[in-house]
């Protein structure tokens, strides 16, 4: 986050806490479910997922909505401690999840 505070980006966390606003390390705090995030499409040219998607019920509708808020061009950067749960949904593992995730 530094990084990219040094460069001038604003960072905009969400969370479904109600103090969102106390990380200190965001400029704007949303409270939001990650599949449908409170913002138009191609808004950000970054987002940045740590330690969440492998928790989420849904990584399917997470993932689409990243991609759906970032700008052509914009970067993904998923950050998540077991690669493996990636291809699991619902507590099924889908395979067709695999090239598409690689590609």
């Amino acid at each position: 986050m530094e990084f990219a505070r040094r460069t001038g980006c604003q960072l905009v966390g969400i969370d479904l806490r109600e103090n969102i606003g106390v990380n200190l390390g965001i400029d704007f705090g949303v409270r939001a479910e990650l599949n449908h995030l409170p913002f138009s499409n191609a808004s950000f040219d970054v987002v940045n997922c740590r330690l969440v998607i492998e928790h989420v019920d849904f990584p399917n509708a997470v993932l689409k909505e990243f991609y759906r808020v970032l700008k052509p061009g914009g970067r993904l950067g998923d950050f998540y401690s077991e690669p493996a749960a990636l291809f699991w949904s619902g507590g099924e593992f889908d395979p067709s999840l695999v090239p598409r995730l690689v590609q």
